[in-house]
């Protein structure tokens, strides 16, 4: 966008062609060639780019995490074994596994994490470990404003059944609606407040009055993760943010948490390879 494609091409075709090979066999796989992070280093180094971080401009605080471990039932971890064996025997064949049971099989380990799981019977109920730690996490926090990331439908449902009056944006809520919630959220008047990342991911500021999130139910989206803890990590926030994070102990919570770490330490190294000038 900045050169019109001098230094790493002006499309991602002609990117990937020239940087990376296909070892995928039904699906696309992506692997650097040998010699090619070198490359494409030097060329990012040598581009005449100033980049600040928005903690740099904004002069914001710092956001820290907070991991809070959560014990599954012995029950409830056996079943949640018999679906991760299937999952990892699914993974183990190979190129010729299907991408949809695959993500069919994580999606289900994650709502046994979470406390439910979706059958063609309808939604079963599993445990209330994780909504129990929600609400230890709100007793702690004794009334500061909390913001809470959920993924599935019936997370929510969870949520509401012990906090039933929770406002919601979610992709039901209307933007009449929203900007009810959001003023009212602002201006301090309601203690908690349940988003879904894909709904209200960017350009939302609710920063005012809190500076507190958790997450429910992780994502495996970077960018999603991201716009969501800066909803609160933006201009004008005064204190530390702090992202909870509910991770379900020997679950795919460990491994989600575990993937958004390295993404985000790849995104930093590209990030660091442009050329500082001194200030």
């Amino acid at each position: 966008m900045i050169d019109f494609g001098k230094t790493l091409e002006d499309g991602i075709t002609k990117y990937r062609n020239r940087y990376f090979k296909n070892e995928g066999y039904h699906f696309p796989k992506w692997v650097l060639m040998q010699g090619s992070e070198k490359q494409i280093n030097q060329r990012l180094s040598q581009t005449n780019v100033i980049r600040l971080s928005k903690e740099e401009y904004g002069n914001l605080p710092p956001i820290v995490t907070h991991d809070i471990p959560v014990e599954l039932p012995p029950a409830i971890m056996k079943h949640y074994k018999t679906m991760s064996d299937e999952l990892y025997s699914e993974f183990t064949e190979g190129e010729y596994v299907i991408s949809k049971t695959v993500v069919t099989s994580m999606q289900k380990c994650q709502q046994i994490a979470n406390g439910f799981i979706y059958t063609e019977e309808g939604t079963h109920k599993l445990h209330k470990a994780k909504i129990e730690a929600l609400e230890a996490l709100i007793d702690e926090l004794a009334g500061k404003p909390l913001l809470i990331a959920y993924a599935f439908k019936e997370d929510l449902q969870i949520i509401k059944s012990v906090f039933k009056n929770i406002p919601v944006i979610g992709s039901e809520t209307t933007a009449k609606q929203e900007k009810a919630i959001i003023r009212e959220w602002n201006e301090g008047k309601l203690p908690l407040l349940a988003g879904n990342p894909q709904s209200m991911g960017h350009g939302l500021n609710l920063q005012a009055a809190a500076n507190h999130t958790c997450w429910f139910s992780l994502t495996w989206n970077l960018e999603l993760y991201d716009q969501f803890n800066d909803r609160l990590h933006r201009t004008g926030q005064k204190n530390t943010v702090v992202v909870h994070r509910l991770i379900a102990k020997n679950t795919i919570d460990e491994t989600m948490a575990y993937r958004l770490k390295s993404k985000t330490t790849v995104q930093d190294a590209i990030l660091n390879t442009f050329k500082c000038i001194d200030k």
